[in-house]
């Protein structure tokens, strides 16, 4: 069976997870993403779905996804170990 890496949906809650995170100890980021996110809603009816034009608008949250991201990539690494002696290259890559 051939390994899949992380779907999208795991990426995007470990990003909000270290989003909620770092914004439960950082309220002036915190106040400043409100505020962009309410001056979006202000041009919205009530109930008015956001659209692809609205999320441009709030350049702040997408600086902060990204910050999250490089701090805390959502793909941790993950080390194998050499079940036994292997050549590759011209190079030994020991067991273990």
């Amino acid at each position: 069976m051939k390994k899949q890496g992380p779907k999208t949906d795991d990426t995007s809650s470990v990003l909000m997870t270290f989003m909620i995170r770092h914004l439960a100890s950082d309220a002036d980021t915190l106040a400043a993403m409100v505020q962009e996110h309410d001056e979006v809603v202000k041009g919205k009816d009530d109930g008015e779905a956001l659209t692809w034009e609205d999320l441009g608008k709030i350049k702040l949250t997408w600086r902060v996804a990204l910050e999250t991201l490089r701090v805390v990539p959502p793909i941790f690494g993950n080390f194998k170990a050499a079940i036994q002696d292997i050549e590759f290259g011209g190079y030994t890559i020991p067991k273990g």
